[in-house]
């Protein structure tokens, strides 16, 4: 993520509710400023392209919504559009055990 993003998404997060941690490389490299999100018990996403007028306010909010999310599936409705078209990865939770 852009360290400018990074920034701001970091200086909006909630007190402390979301923890915005920088990686050397998610190894999707054509999809500039790609993101996960993760959380204990929930699935986990790679999304990329991130984009947007206000790219760090919708990242927050969807962080929110995944966080909020019974099983880290947010509703559609909840989705900013980069989350809505740009998900490379969607993974269980380490706790799955499957169908």
């Amino acid at each position: 993520m852009e360290a400018s993003v990074r920034v701001a998404v970091a200086a909006g997060a909630h007190d402390g509710a979301i923890d915005v941690v920088g990686v050397d490389c998610l190894a999707v490299c054509d999809r500039p400023i790609t993101i996960a999100f993760a959380a204990p018990d929930k699935w986990s996403y790679v999304i990329g392209d991130v984009s947007g007028d206000d790219v760090a306010f919708d990242i927050v909010q969807a962080a929110l919504a995944v966080g909020r999310s019974q099983h880290g599936v947010p509703a559609m409705v909840d989705r900013p559009e980069f989350f809505s078209a740009g998900v490379v990865a969607r993974t269980p939770p380490a706790s799955w055990r499957g169908m």
